[in-house]
This record gives C-alpha cells, sequence and structure tokens, in this order.
C-alpha cells in the first residue's frame, strides 16, 4: 500500500514538474528544457529521450526486439507524467498568455 502512495506522490510531483515546464514554454524566450535543469530532472529527461530515440531507430530499422528492449528502460513514470503536464498547460493557457502579450 505504501508504495502505490509513493507512486502515486512522484507520479504527481512530475506532473508538476511537467506544468512548470509547460508554463515555461509558453514565456517567449524561456524553455522547459531550463525549468528541468532547474528541477534538477535533465538528465533524467535527455537519458529517457535518448532511450526514445533508440526505440525509434530500432523499429526503422525492423529490429522490434530491440525496440522492445529500449522501450522497458524508459522511466515511464517520468515521461508520461511530464508530457500529460506539459500538453495539459500549453492547452489550458496558450489563450491567457497571448492575449496578456497582445
Amino acid at each position: 500500500m505504501r508504495a502505490l502512495v509513493n507512486l502515486g506522490v512522484n507520479l504527481g510531483i512530475n506532473f508538476g514538474r511537467g506544468v512548470l515546464m509547460g508554463a515555461a514554454d509558453l514565456v517567449p524566450g524561456v524553455s522547459g528544457g531550463t525549468v528541468a535543469l532547474v528541477l534538477g530532472i535533465y538528465g533524467d529527461l535527455l537519458s529517457s529521450l535518448r532511450g526514445g530515440a533508440r526505440a525509434m531507430g530500432c523499429v526503422v530499422r525492423g529490429d522490434f526486439a530491440g525496440a522492445q528492449a529500449a522501450l522497458r528502460e524508459l522511466r515511464w513514470g517520468l515521461v508520461v507524467p511530464l508530457l500529460v503536464g506539459i500538453v495539459a498547460t500549453v492547452v489550458v493557457l496558450a489563450g491567457v498568455i497571448s492575449s496578456l502579450l497582445e
């Protein structure tokens, strides 16, 4: 039970990090990558992106077993909540930010 609670907390924290990264992406001149660096997840994020690129390369070459192996190594508990947080923030705040910039 405690492990399930910890998983939920980690997913929530990573979602919040994604929200911060998405908000930063909406501000001109600010990068979500900079926010990831400040939050201390930049290295883990790059390693996950590298693994995803490796998996796509394996698919292009027809090496589906290699793609599965690369996808198993991804930190899904980091990548998925970050992406959901980024997309949700961009969808919610894009109209607000554009009207503020005008």
